[in-house]
């Protein structure tokens, strides 16, 4: 494990170390002194004083005025023992002892493993910060990971016990009746099928596996347990056969089976409400792309218009003579009532485009889409902290209670709710008036109810029980912000006080905006345009010369390794990092010889990373075949896995680089994503309006030497913005970035206001660089700044900054910890629900930091060429991987998002 390299002012005595120095002989000075800064640094004693480096020597032996060289005269054993005890007992530190390794174990079981979930290097990192905080000495990496191993061991054994004393024999029932074969098919195995596409097939599949989860009462203790930690114990009885599931312990059996449901629990009610959101946005979209071809249909239109007129012409003269011959012989077949219908429908003049998209919206509701709504209903309990959303639940207890009645119109008896139920618009689509009084239409108010929850529940506004992605959105937040506000601050390094950050703000704005200012009559390559209102002109980059020797050192490569295949790198690659180690079987210890393991995960990571699949890589390998790659795929890939690997590489390369080549310190990184064409039976899967074509996107992190730092599977309308913040977080690096490059797509004020208080710079290149805005401090400083008079549109909104300071920490911790995705976070401050006061805060504050960001990035050509060559970066990655990445015509096949996530870690 790495040590932490102490700064030079660490290695300062202090008095009372330099009285304590001066009591020992003096020939063990220097040594004596070095022994104690590095016990106090490292929390351990050094075994030579060569594990220092000698500038620190330099530094204590400048202090004791003496020289280094009497660093070489080693005091015996004795001697040494007693300097040790004395140092202890200076730091009031102890040794490792029974007591204290207990004490170790005792805060893992009670603090660690029930709050959060870590990996082993995490978990070893955190062992070592407690272990300094409780000033217990240093002790080798092995020991530490014992006493690491026990404690989980213990964990998850009374775990597992505590689980299983909570399960009633008719829960242990059902949960045996997983094992049960249907059709030469275990009821488990069909139990963790993905759903395919939209299809009322796939909605009554995913409800009767949710229907019979629900039937099983599990512990509330398990919704304790952190997501983590349950899904990769749910990982570990996925992989195993129900003929091996019998034959585990009673105890870990049925707390495990009891962890799957919970976790496929959660899992079946996330994909019912994303099937919902699918299902309300495709009726709509049919009925606008149905609308759409019409109104291309002129001809059509207008005899269908003439149509119309000519019905209206008719019921008008019928009624107007219906007391003459017309009224025995019309009558009889078309009711009076009916043709005073039709008169009263076509006399409101021409249809709004409002309504005519809601008429094909709902018949294709009501002859396709309304029947799959019946079993979302009855599964889904739909909540919300927000009183503003409380006729929604109302609107949806109501259209669930009368979803099966046959009637036109809810009955009069009935409060329907529409005021925050339905968009506002959407009244007269809903609402009839008669001479009895206004009636609510059932079938266009349950279309209505739908397209405002759909729009609520991505807002986070409306949560669903049971879900996890779609859960309570204070379960997103830390619970304890309130009692450890300190902690909060200090993790960001934020002031305490809101004025204190807005005054730091304003410095910054005013500073940048005069500059900007300043500076602009001399900058050739920026003006601001009158067209008619400011619009800002940069002149586009030169481009650059290639370097002279690039196609020197392209036919060197190529002379050197000619034919190079990825199997080699790959294996290459392990010899020096052996990242293999990291392949943690999932289950009891693998039996298999270390080469043979070796091979068959290289192969099965070469197989998805090309994307030709396991079966194609076992044809070429007769010492291999498909069952020993599948078998690998499910004891070892997983994602927390891949992750660990891909970590060690990365670290590696920025190990080995040599400065003089690509410089000392790497802190920027590139972000981008790109789109990859998937099978449409898969619910990540969406059309996408630029590629042309469904699919998924991955977004990539690429350091500006094109190292990927950080992949991540996304919807193709997933939030790009959220995805740059969430690599920045969770990077497989020890690197810090300081900078991230995006294009337009990566960057919004809520993002803006997010990296600042995150601490590192968003530097996106602006396609739509000309509608930009500036925005000052108060709203009299727009004169201050004469140059930039057209392009500020107003002041910051302080006040707003400095209410919701608070919120805007919490939330921002969330994202630093991972108390929840960015994804997650990130869908409450969307457009959806711009009255979110914390929302309406964060884009204040992203205006006035953007503002910063426009004035440096206008000002500065310098700038703009390292933001465009960071981005090159990542479309020179993209097309690199595209040449990687050519099995299946380079389409992901699968319609689990698990193995698309292991096909983009791998490739």
């Amino acid at each position: 494990m790495a040590t932490r390299t102490p700064k030079k002012s660490q290695w300062h005595l202090t008095d009372e170390q330099i009285k304590l120095v001066k009591q020992k002989n003096k020939g063990y000075h220097l040594y004596f002194a070095s022994l104690l800064k590095y016990y106090e640094h490292y929390q351990r004693f050094f075994e030579s004083p060569t594990e220092l480096k000698y500038h620190a020597i330099k530094i204590i032996a400048n202090q004791l005025k003496i020289t280094t060289v009497s660093l070489k005269i080693s005091p015996p054993i004795r001697t040494l023992e007693r300097f040790r005890a004395e140092i202890r007992e200076h730091f009031n530190s102890s040794g490792i002892s029974r007591e204290n390794e207990e004490l170790i174990k005792q805060w893992l079981l009670t603090q660690i493993f029930p709050k959060q979930d870590m990996n082993h290097i995490q978990l070893f990192n955190t062992v070592i910060s407690y272990m300094q905080k409780e000033k217990i000495e240093r002790i080798s990496d092995g020991y530490i990971r014992r006493i690491i191993g026990s404690a989980k061991q213990q964990y998850e054994t009374s775990m597992f016990q505590y689980i299983y004393d909570y399960l009633n024999p008719e829960t242990k029932g059902y949960l045996d009746g997983l094992m049960i074969n249907e059709n030469q098919t275990s009821r488990f195995a069909l139990m963790k099928r993905w759903p395919r596409g939209i299809s009322l097939e796939t909605i009554l599949g995913e409800a009767d596996k949710l229907r019979f989860f629900k039937l099983i009462a599990l512990p509330t203790y398990l919704e304790e347990i952190p997501n983590k930690q349950l899904l990769r114990h749910y990982r570990n009885i996925s992989t195993k056969y129900p003929s091996a599931i019998k034959l585990m312990p009673e105890t870990h059996k049925y707390a495990l089976l009891a962890i799957f449901a919970v976790v496929r629990t959660r899992q079946l009610t996330d994909n019912l409400v994303e099937l919902l959101i699918r299902i309300t946005h495709k009726v709509v979209t049919k009925g606008e792309n149905k609308l759409k071809h019409e109104l291309s249909q002129v001809f059509e239109i207008k005899g269908n218009c003439n149509s119309k007129e000519l019905l209206y012409k008719l019921a008008t003269t019928i009624l107007e003579h219906k007391d003459e011959v017309i009224k025995e012989a019309i009558f009889p077949v078309v009711s009076e009532e009916r043709l005073e219908a039709i008169k009263d429908k076509n006399k409101g003049g021409t249809p709004s485009y409002i309504e005519l998209l809601h008429e094909r919206a709902r018949n294709s509701y009501v002859h396709h889409y309304r029947r799959m709504l019946a079993p979302v209903l009855e599964l889904l309990s739909f909540q919300s902290n927000n009183t503003q959303y409380q006729p929604i639940i109302e609107a949806l207890q109501v259209v669930q209670e009368q979803l099966a009645t046959s009637c036109t119109y809810y009955p009069d008896t009935l409060t329907i709710p529409l005021n925050g139920a339905i968009n506002q618009l959407h009244t007269p689509l809903v609402v009839e008036e008669s001479d009895d009084g206004d009636r609510v239409k059932r079938i266009d108010y349950e279309l209505c109810v739908l397209r405002n929850l759909r729009d609520k529940i991505r807002s986070k506004e409306v949560w669903v029980d049971g879900a996890f992605q779609y859960r309570n959105p204070e379960k997103d937040l830390p619970q304890d912000f309130d009692t450890n506000r300190d902690f909060y601050y200090n993790l960001l390094d934020m002031p305490k006080n809101a004025k204190q950050f807005i005054k730091k703000l304003k410095t910054l704005l005013t500073k940048h905006l005069t500059e900007f200012n300043t500076s602009l009559p001399k900058n050739k390559l920026v003006t601001i345009l009158q067209k008619p209102v400011g619009h800002i002109k940069v002149t586009p980059l030169v481009a650059q010369l290639p370097p002279p020797q690039l196609n020197a050192i392209k036919q060197e490569v190529f002379k050197r390794w000619p034919s190079t295949s990825l199997l080699d790198v790959l294996k290459e690659a392990n010899l020096f990092e052996n990242f293999i180690k990291y392949f943690v079987p999932s289950g009891p210890k693998e039996s298999l010889d270390n080469d043979i393991l070796t091979k068959r995960i290289l192969l099965a990571i070469l197989g998805y990373g090309i994307n030709t699949g396991l079966k194609s890589i076992s044809v070429g390998n007769e010492d291999v075949t498909y069952q020993d790659l599948k078998y690998i795929r499910l004891r070892y890939f997983d994602p927390d896995n891949l992750r660990n690997a891909i970590r060690t590489i990365t670290n590696g390369l920025l190990k080995i680089r040599a400065p003089e080549i690509w410089g000392s310190s790497t802190t920027a990184v590139a972000s981008d994503s790109t789109h990859v064409k998937t099978s449409d039976q898969n619910l990540m899967s969406r059309w996408h309006p630029r590629y042309h074509s469904r699919g998924v996107m991955i977004y990539w992190h690429v350091e500006t030497n094109s190292i990927c730092i950080y992949s991540q599977l996304k919807s193709c309308s997933s939030s790009e913005v959220s995805s740059m913040i969430e690599g920045v977080l969770r990077h497989c690096t020890d690197m810090d970035v300081q900078k991230n490059y995006v294009d337009t797509h990566g960057a919004s004020e809520v993002g803006f206001a997010f990296a600042h208080v995150l601490d590192f710079d968003l530097l996106p290149r602006f396609k739509n660089i000309h509608s930009q805005k500036l925005y000052c401090i108060e709203k009299d400083d727009i004169t201050k700044y004469s140059n930039l008079t057209s392009i500020i549109s107003k002041a910051i909104d302080w006040n707003k900054i400095e209410t919701q300071y608070d919120q805007i920490i919490k939330y921002t911790a969330a994202l630093k910890l991972g108390t929840a995705d960015a994804e997650t976070i990130m869908k409450r401050f969307t457009r959806n629900n711009i009255q979110h006061p914390t929302y309406k805060a964060l884009s204040e504050l992203g205006k006035a930091v953007k503002t910063i960001f426009l004035c440096q990035y206008l000002s500065s050509e310098v700038l703009r060429q390292e933001i465009n060559e960071g981005l090159n970066v990542v479309e020179r990655w993209n097309g690199v991987n595209d040449f990687i990445f050519y099995g299946k015509t380079g389409a992901m096949r699968s319609n689990r998002p698990e193995e698309l996530e292991l096909s983009m870690l791998c490739l």
